[in-house]
Order: C-alpha cells, then structure tokens, then sequence
C-alpha cells in the first residue's frame, strides 16, 4: 500500500474517442462508492476551450469547456474551500451550450460528488433534464489530490505563459500552491506516517535551533479530523525513531516512538508480539488545547515506505547540518 497516493489519469478516455460528455456505463442509480478514485487530466487550452477528462471506476467523461466560466480555478477554489470547512460546493463549466454542473456534499472526510450535463443554461432555462454524469463518494483529500495533481501537470506541461494565450486568463498557480500545502508532500526533509486515508505528514525545516530543534509543520488527516500544528522537533527524537522504525522492519516487536518538543504532538508505530496488526497511534493537541487521537491498523509494508523516507528526511538534515 502506498501512502498518500492518488489517482491521475495520463490518457483521456484511455485512447477511444468520444464526443464531449459521453461517458461508460455505469450502475443504474449512477452511484459509485468511495472503493476507486477520480482521476483528471487537464488539456492545454486552445482559443479558450479545453478538453477535460474526468475518471472514476468504469466511468469516463471527456468534456470541453469554455472560458466563459472559469473551469479550473473554480474547482481549485472549492477545493480550498471544502478543506476549509466548507459543507457545500457548487460550480458551472460553460460547454457553450452546455452546462456541466458540480454539486459536492462535505460530511467529515467523505464527499458526496455529483457531475450533471444540462442541454441549457438551467438558470436561464429552469425545469429541463439534466444526465447525471458522476455520482460518487469520495474521500475529501484524495479529491483534492487527484484536482491539484492533474493541475500540476497542466501547468508542467503548457506553462502560464501558453496557458493564458489560451484560456485568455491567468494560471490560478496561488490557488494550486495553497492545496498543495495542504494535501501534498511539499520540502525534500519530509515524511510520512499511516497509510492513504489516516496520514500524517511532517515536513522538517532544514534550519535548527539549540533550545528547540529542528522547526517542522505536521497536518493529520484522518477519517475523523484535520489538524494543522507548527511545533519543533530534536534530532535525536527523529533518529532514534527512525532506528526503532528499523528495528520493526526487520521483525522484531515494539514500537517506535516520535514526540514533538513541546510534546504537542506524540506518534508511535505498534507491532505487537503474537501476530497482532500493526498500528499507527497519535495524539495531536489542537489550538484550544483538545487532544486528537488517532489510531489506525497499518501493513509491515507500510512501515517500510515510513523507514525508507524517514531516512531520507534524516540524511538530509545530517548534510544540511554536519555541526547540529
């Protein structure tokens, strides 16, 4: 099992051509459970159209969309918005006639997402039948990911400068950024904790201080809450951890354990004796002083991803800071 995963279609409706909003077929109610993710892909714009793919399961969409609405920074914007706290989201892409209709339902981490195509404008033209595109139930940050992903290779692959020749608007790069901060993994000294759905990510500042340590930002994402904490950690906390993560790999029982400076934050990796499942377990103190538990069953494999970059963070620091 990878950790923080996500699903990014490189080839529109897998090579077979389609007219814009043909779709596969999907179950008769055209709900699909959280079981797939959705995947984007984000062609460069020409004379303000672009062709959009929108993938998940046995559902393919390929769209085209006009610059009469604003298609992506729309959907980065709600993106940041759901992260935020946002209940609700609803967005229009213009197909010129068309009207391809986004009404996204946040309850805690799980998305209720449905895509609709209207023959009219249905605000100029109300009454008329809508097809149901996407219905979908899907986790809020792996939503998120697979959106800025597929924006990050739109924006790899065009630039901004071709991007406005031919969207004939900017690049929305502050509103890609700022959920990339959020739900990516953003500095090379950083890592990873618990599996795709119940995840902590610690990014290590590369400078230290002599009272506090290393200054590092680590954000939760769990099936129960978000949580966000800038704190600090020592590096002896980090390399002793990443020495008890190698002795769980190799076997043996234990756990291995990791606590903030301030003790904000305290995580340990649980592999019992006796054939028991592996668990991620955290307590995170929030700003009004509430402490958040986490407590996830984890593979060995994903032990061994949290080593593997653990180590990484920690070879860093070492070059970055041979006098720490």
């Amino acid at each position: 099992m990878n950790i923080l995963t996500y699903k990014v279609s490189t080839k529109p409706g897998q090579g077979q051509s389609r007219r814009p909003g043909d779709r596969r077929d999907v179950r008769d109610d055209g709900f699909m459970g959280g079981g797939a993710q959705i995947g984007f892909v984000f062609n460069e714009p020409r004379a303000g159209w672009m062709d959009v793919t929108v993938e998940h399961g046995a559902s393919v969409n390929n769209i085209t969309v006009s610059y009469e609405t604003d298609a992506l920074p729309n959907l980065l914007n709600a993106c940041l918005g759901l992260l935020g706290g946002n209940r609700t989201a609803e967005i229009d892409w213009a197909g010129e006639p068309r009207i391809y209709r986004w009404a996204i339902t946040r309850t805690g981490r799980t998305l209720d997402v449905r895509l609709d195509m209207f023959e009219d404008n249905p605000d100029l033209y109300p009454g008329q039948p809508s097809s149901e595109l996407l219905h979908a139930g899907l986790d809020l940050i792996d939503f998120c990911r697979s959106v800025a992903a597929a924006a990050s290779i739109l924006l790899s692959n065009s630039g901004e400068e071709r991007y406005l020749r031919g969207w004939l608007d900017h690049f929305p790069t502050t509103q890609l950024r700022a959920i990339e901060r959020r739900v990516l993994s953003r500095g090379p000294a950083t890592f990873f904790l618990g599996r795709e759905g119940d995840s902590v990510t610690i990014e290590v500042g590369l400078a230290t201080e002599e009272d506090t340590g290393f200054a590092c930002g680590i954000e939760v994402h769990s099936r129960d809450f978000t949580a966000t904490v800038a704190t600090s950690v020592r590096f002896k906390a980090l390399s002793v951890f990443n020495d008890q993560l190698g002795e769980l790999c190799r076997g043996h029982h234990g756990e291995a354990v990791l606590t903030t400076t301030d003790g904000s934050c305290h995580f340990a990796v649980l592999r019992p004796s006796g054939g028991g499942r592996a668990r991620l377990n955290g307590v995170v103190a929030d700003d009004a002083g509430r402490a958040l538990t986490l407590s996830v069953p984890i593979q060995n494999q994903d032990i061994d991803i949290m080593r593997s970059r653990a180590s990484e963070a920690i070879r860093l620091l070492n070059e970055v800071n041979p006098d720490r």
